[in-house]
């Protein structure tokens, strides 16, 4: 059952609770036999996943760069 997360947790926090979250979908996929159930499990696993890839890619301030301009002058 998954557990509400408390707002002020932090952007390491919130990727460490996705990656454990992907983790255990992994394990329960394991354990079926049934392939679209398997198939479901294991997309659940694959989306906490790259939710967890996009935090740890923010820039530590948590606001995206800008794009630079590579224009001539």
């Amino acid at each position: 059952m998954l557990a509400m997360a408390s707002s002020r947790e932090t952007p390491q926090e919130r990727r460490d609770r996705y990656l454990k979250l992907a983790a255990e979908a992994e394990i329960n996929a394991a354990r079926l036999s049934e392939p679209k159930a398997k198939a479901a499990w294991i997309d659940l696993a694959v989306s906490w996943m790259l939710m967890a890839s996009e935090i740890s890619a923010e820039p530590k301030s948590g606001r995206k760069r800008k794009p630079s301009r590579g224009g001539k002058t």
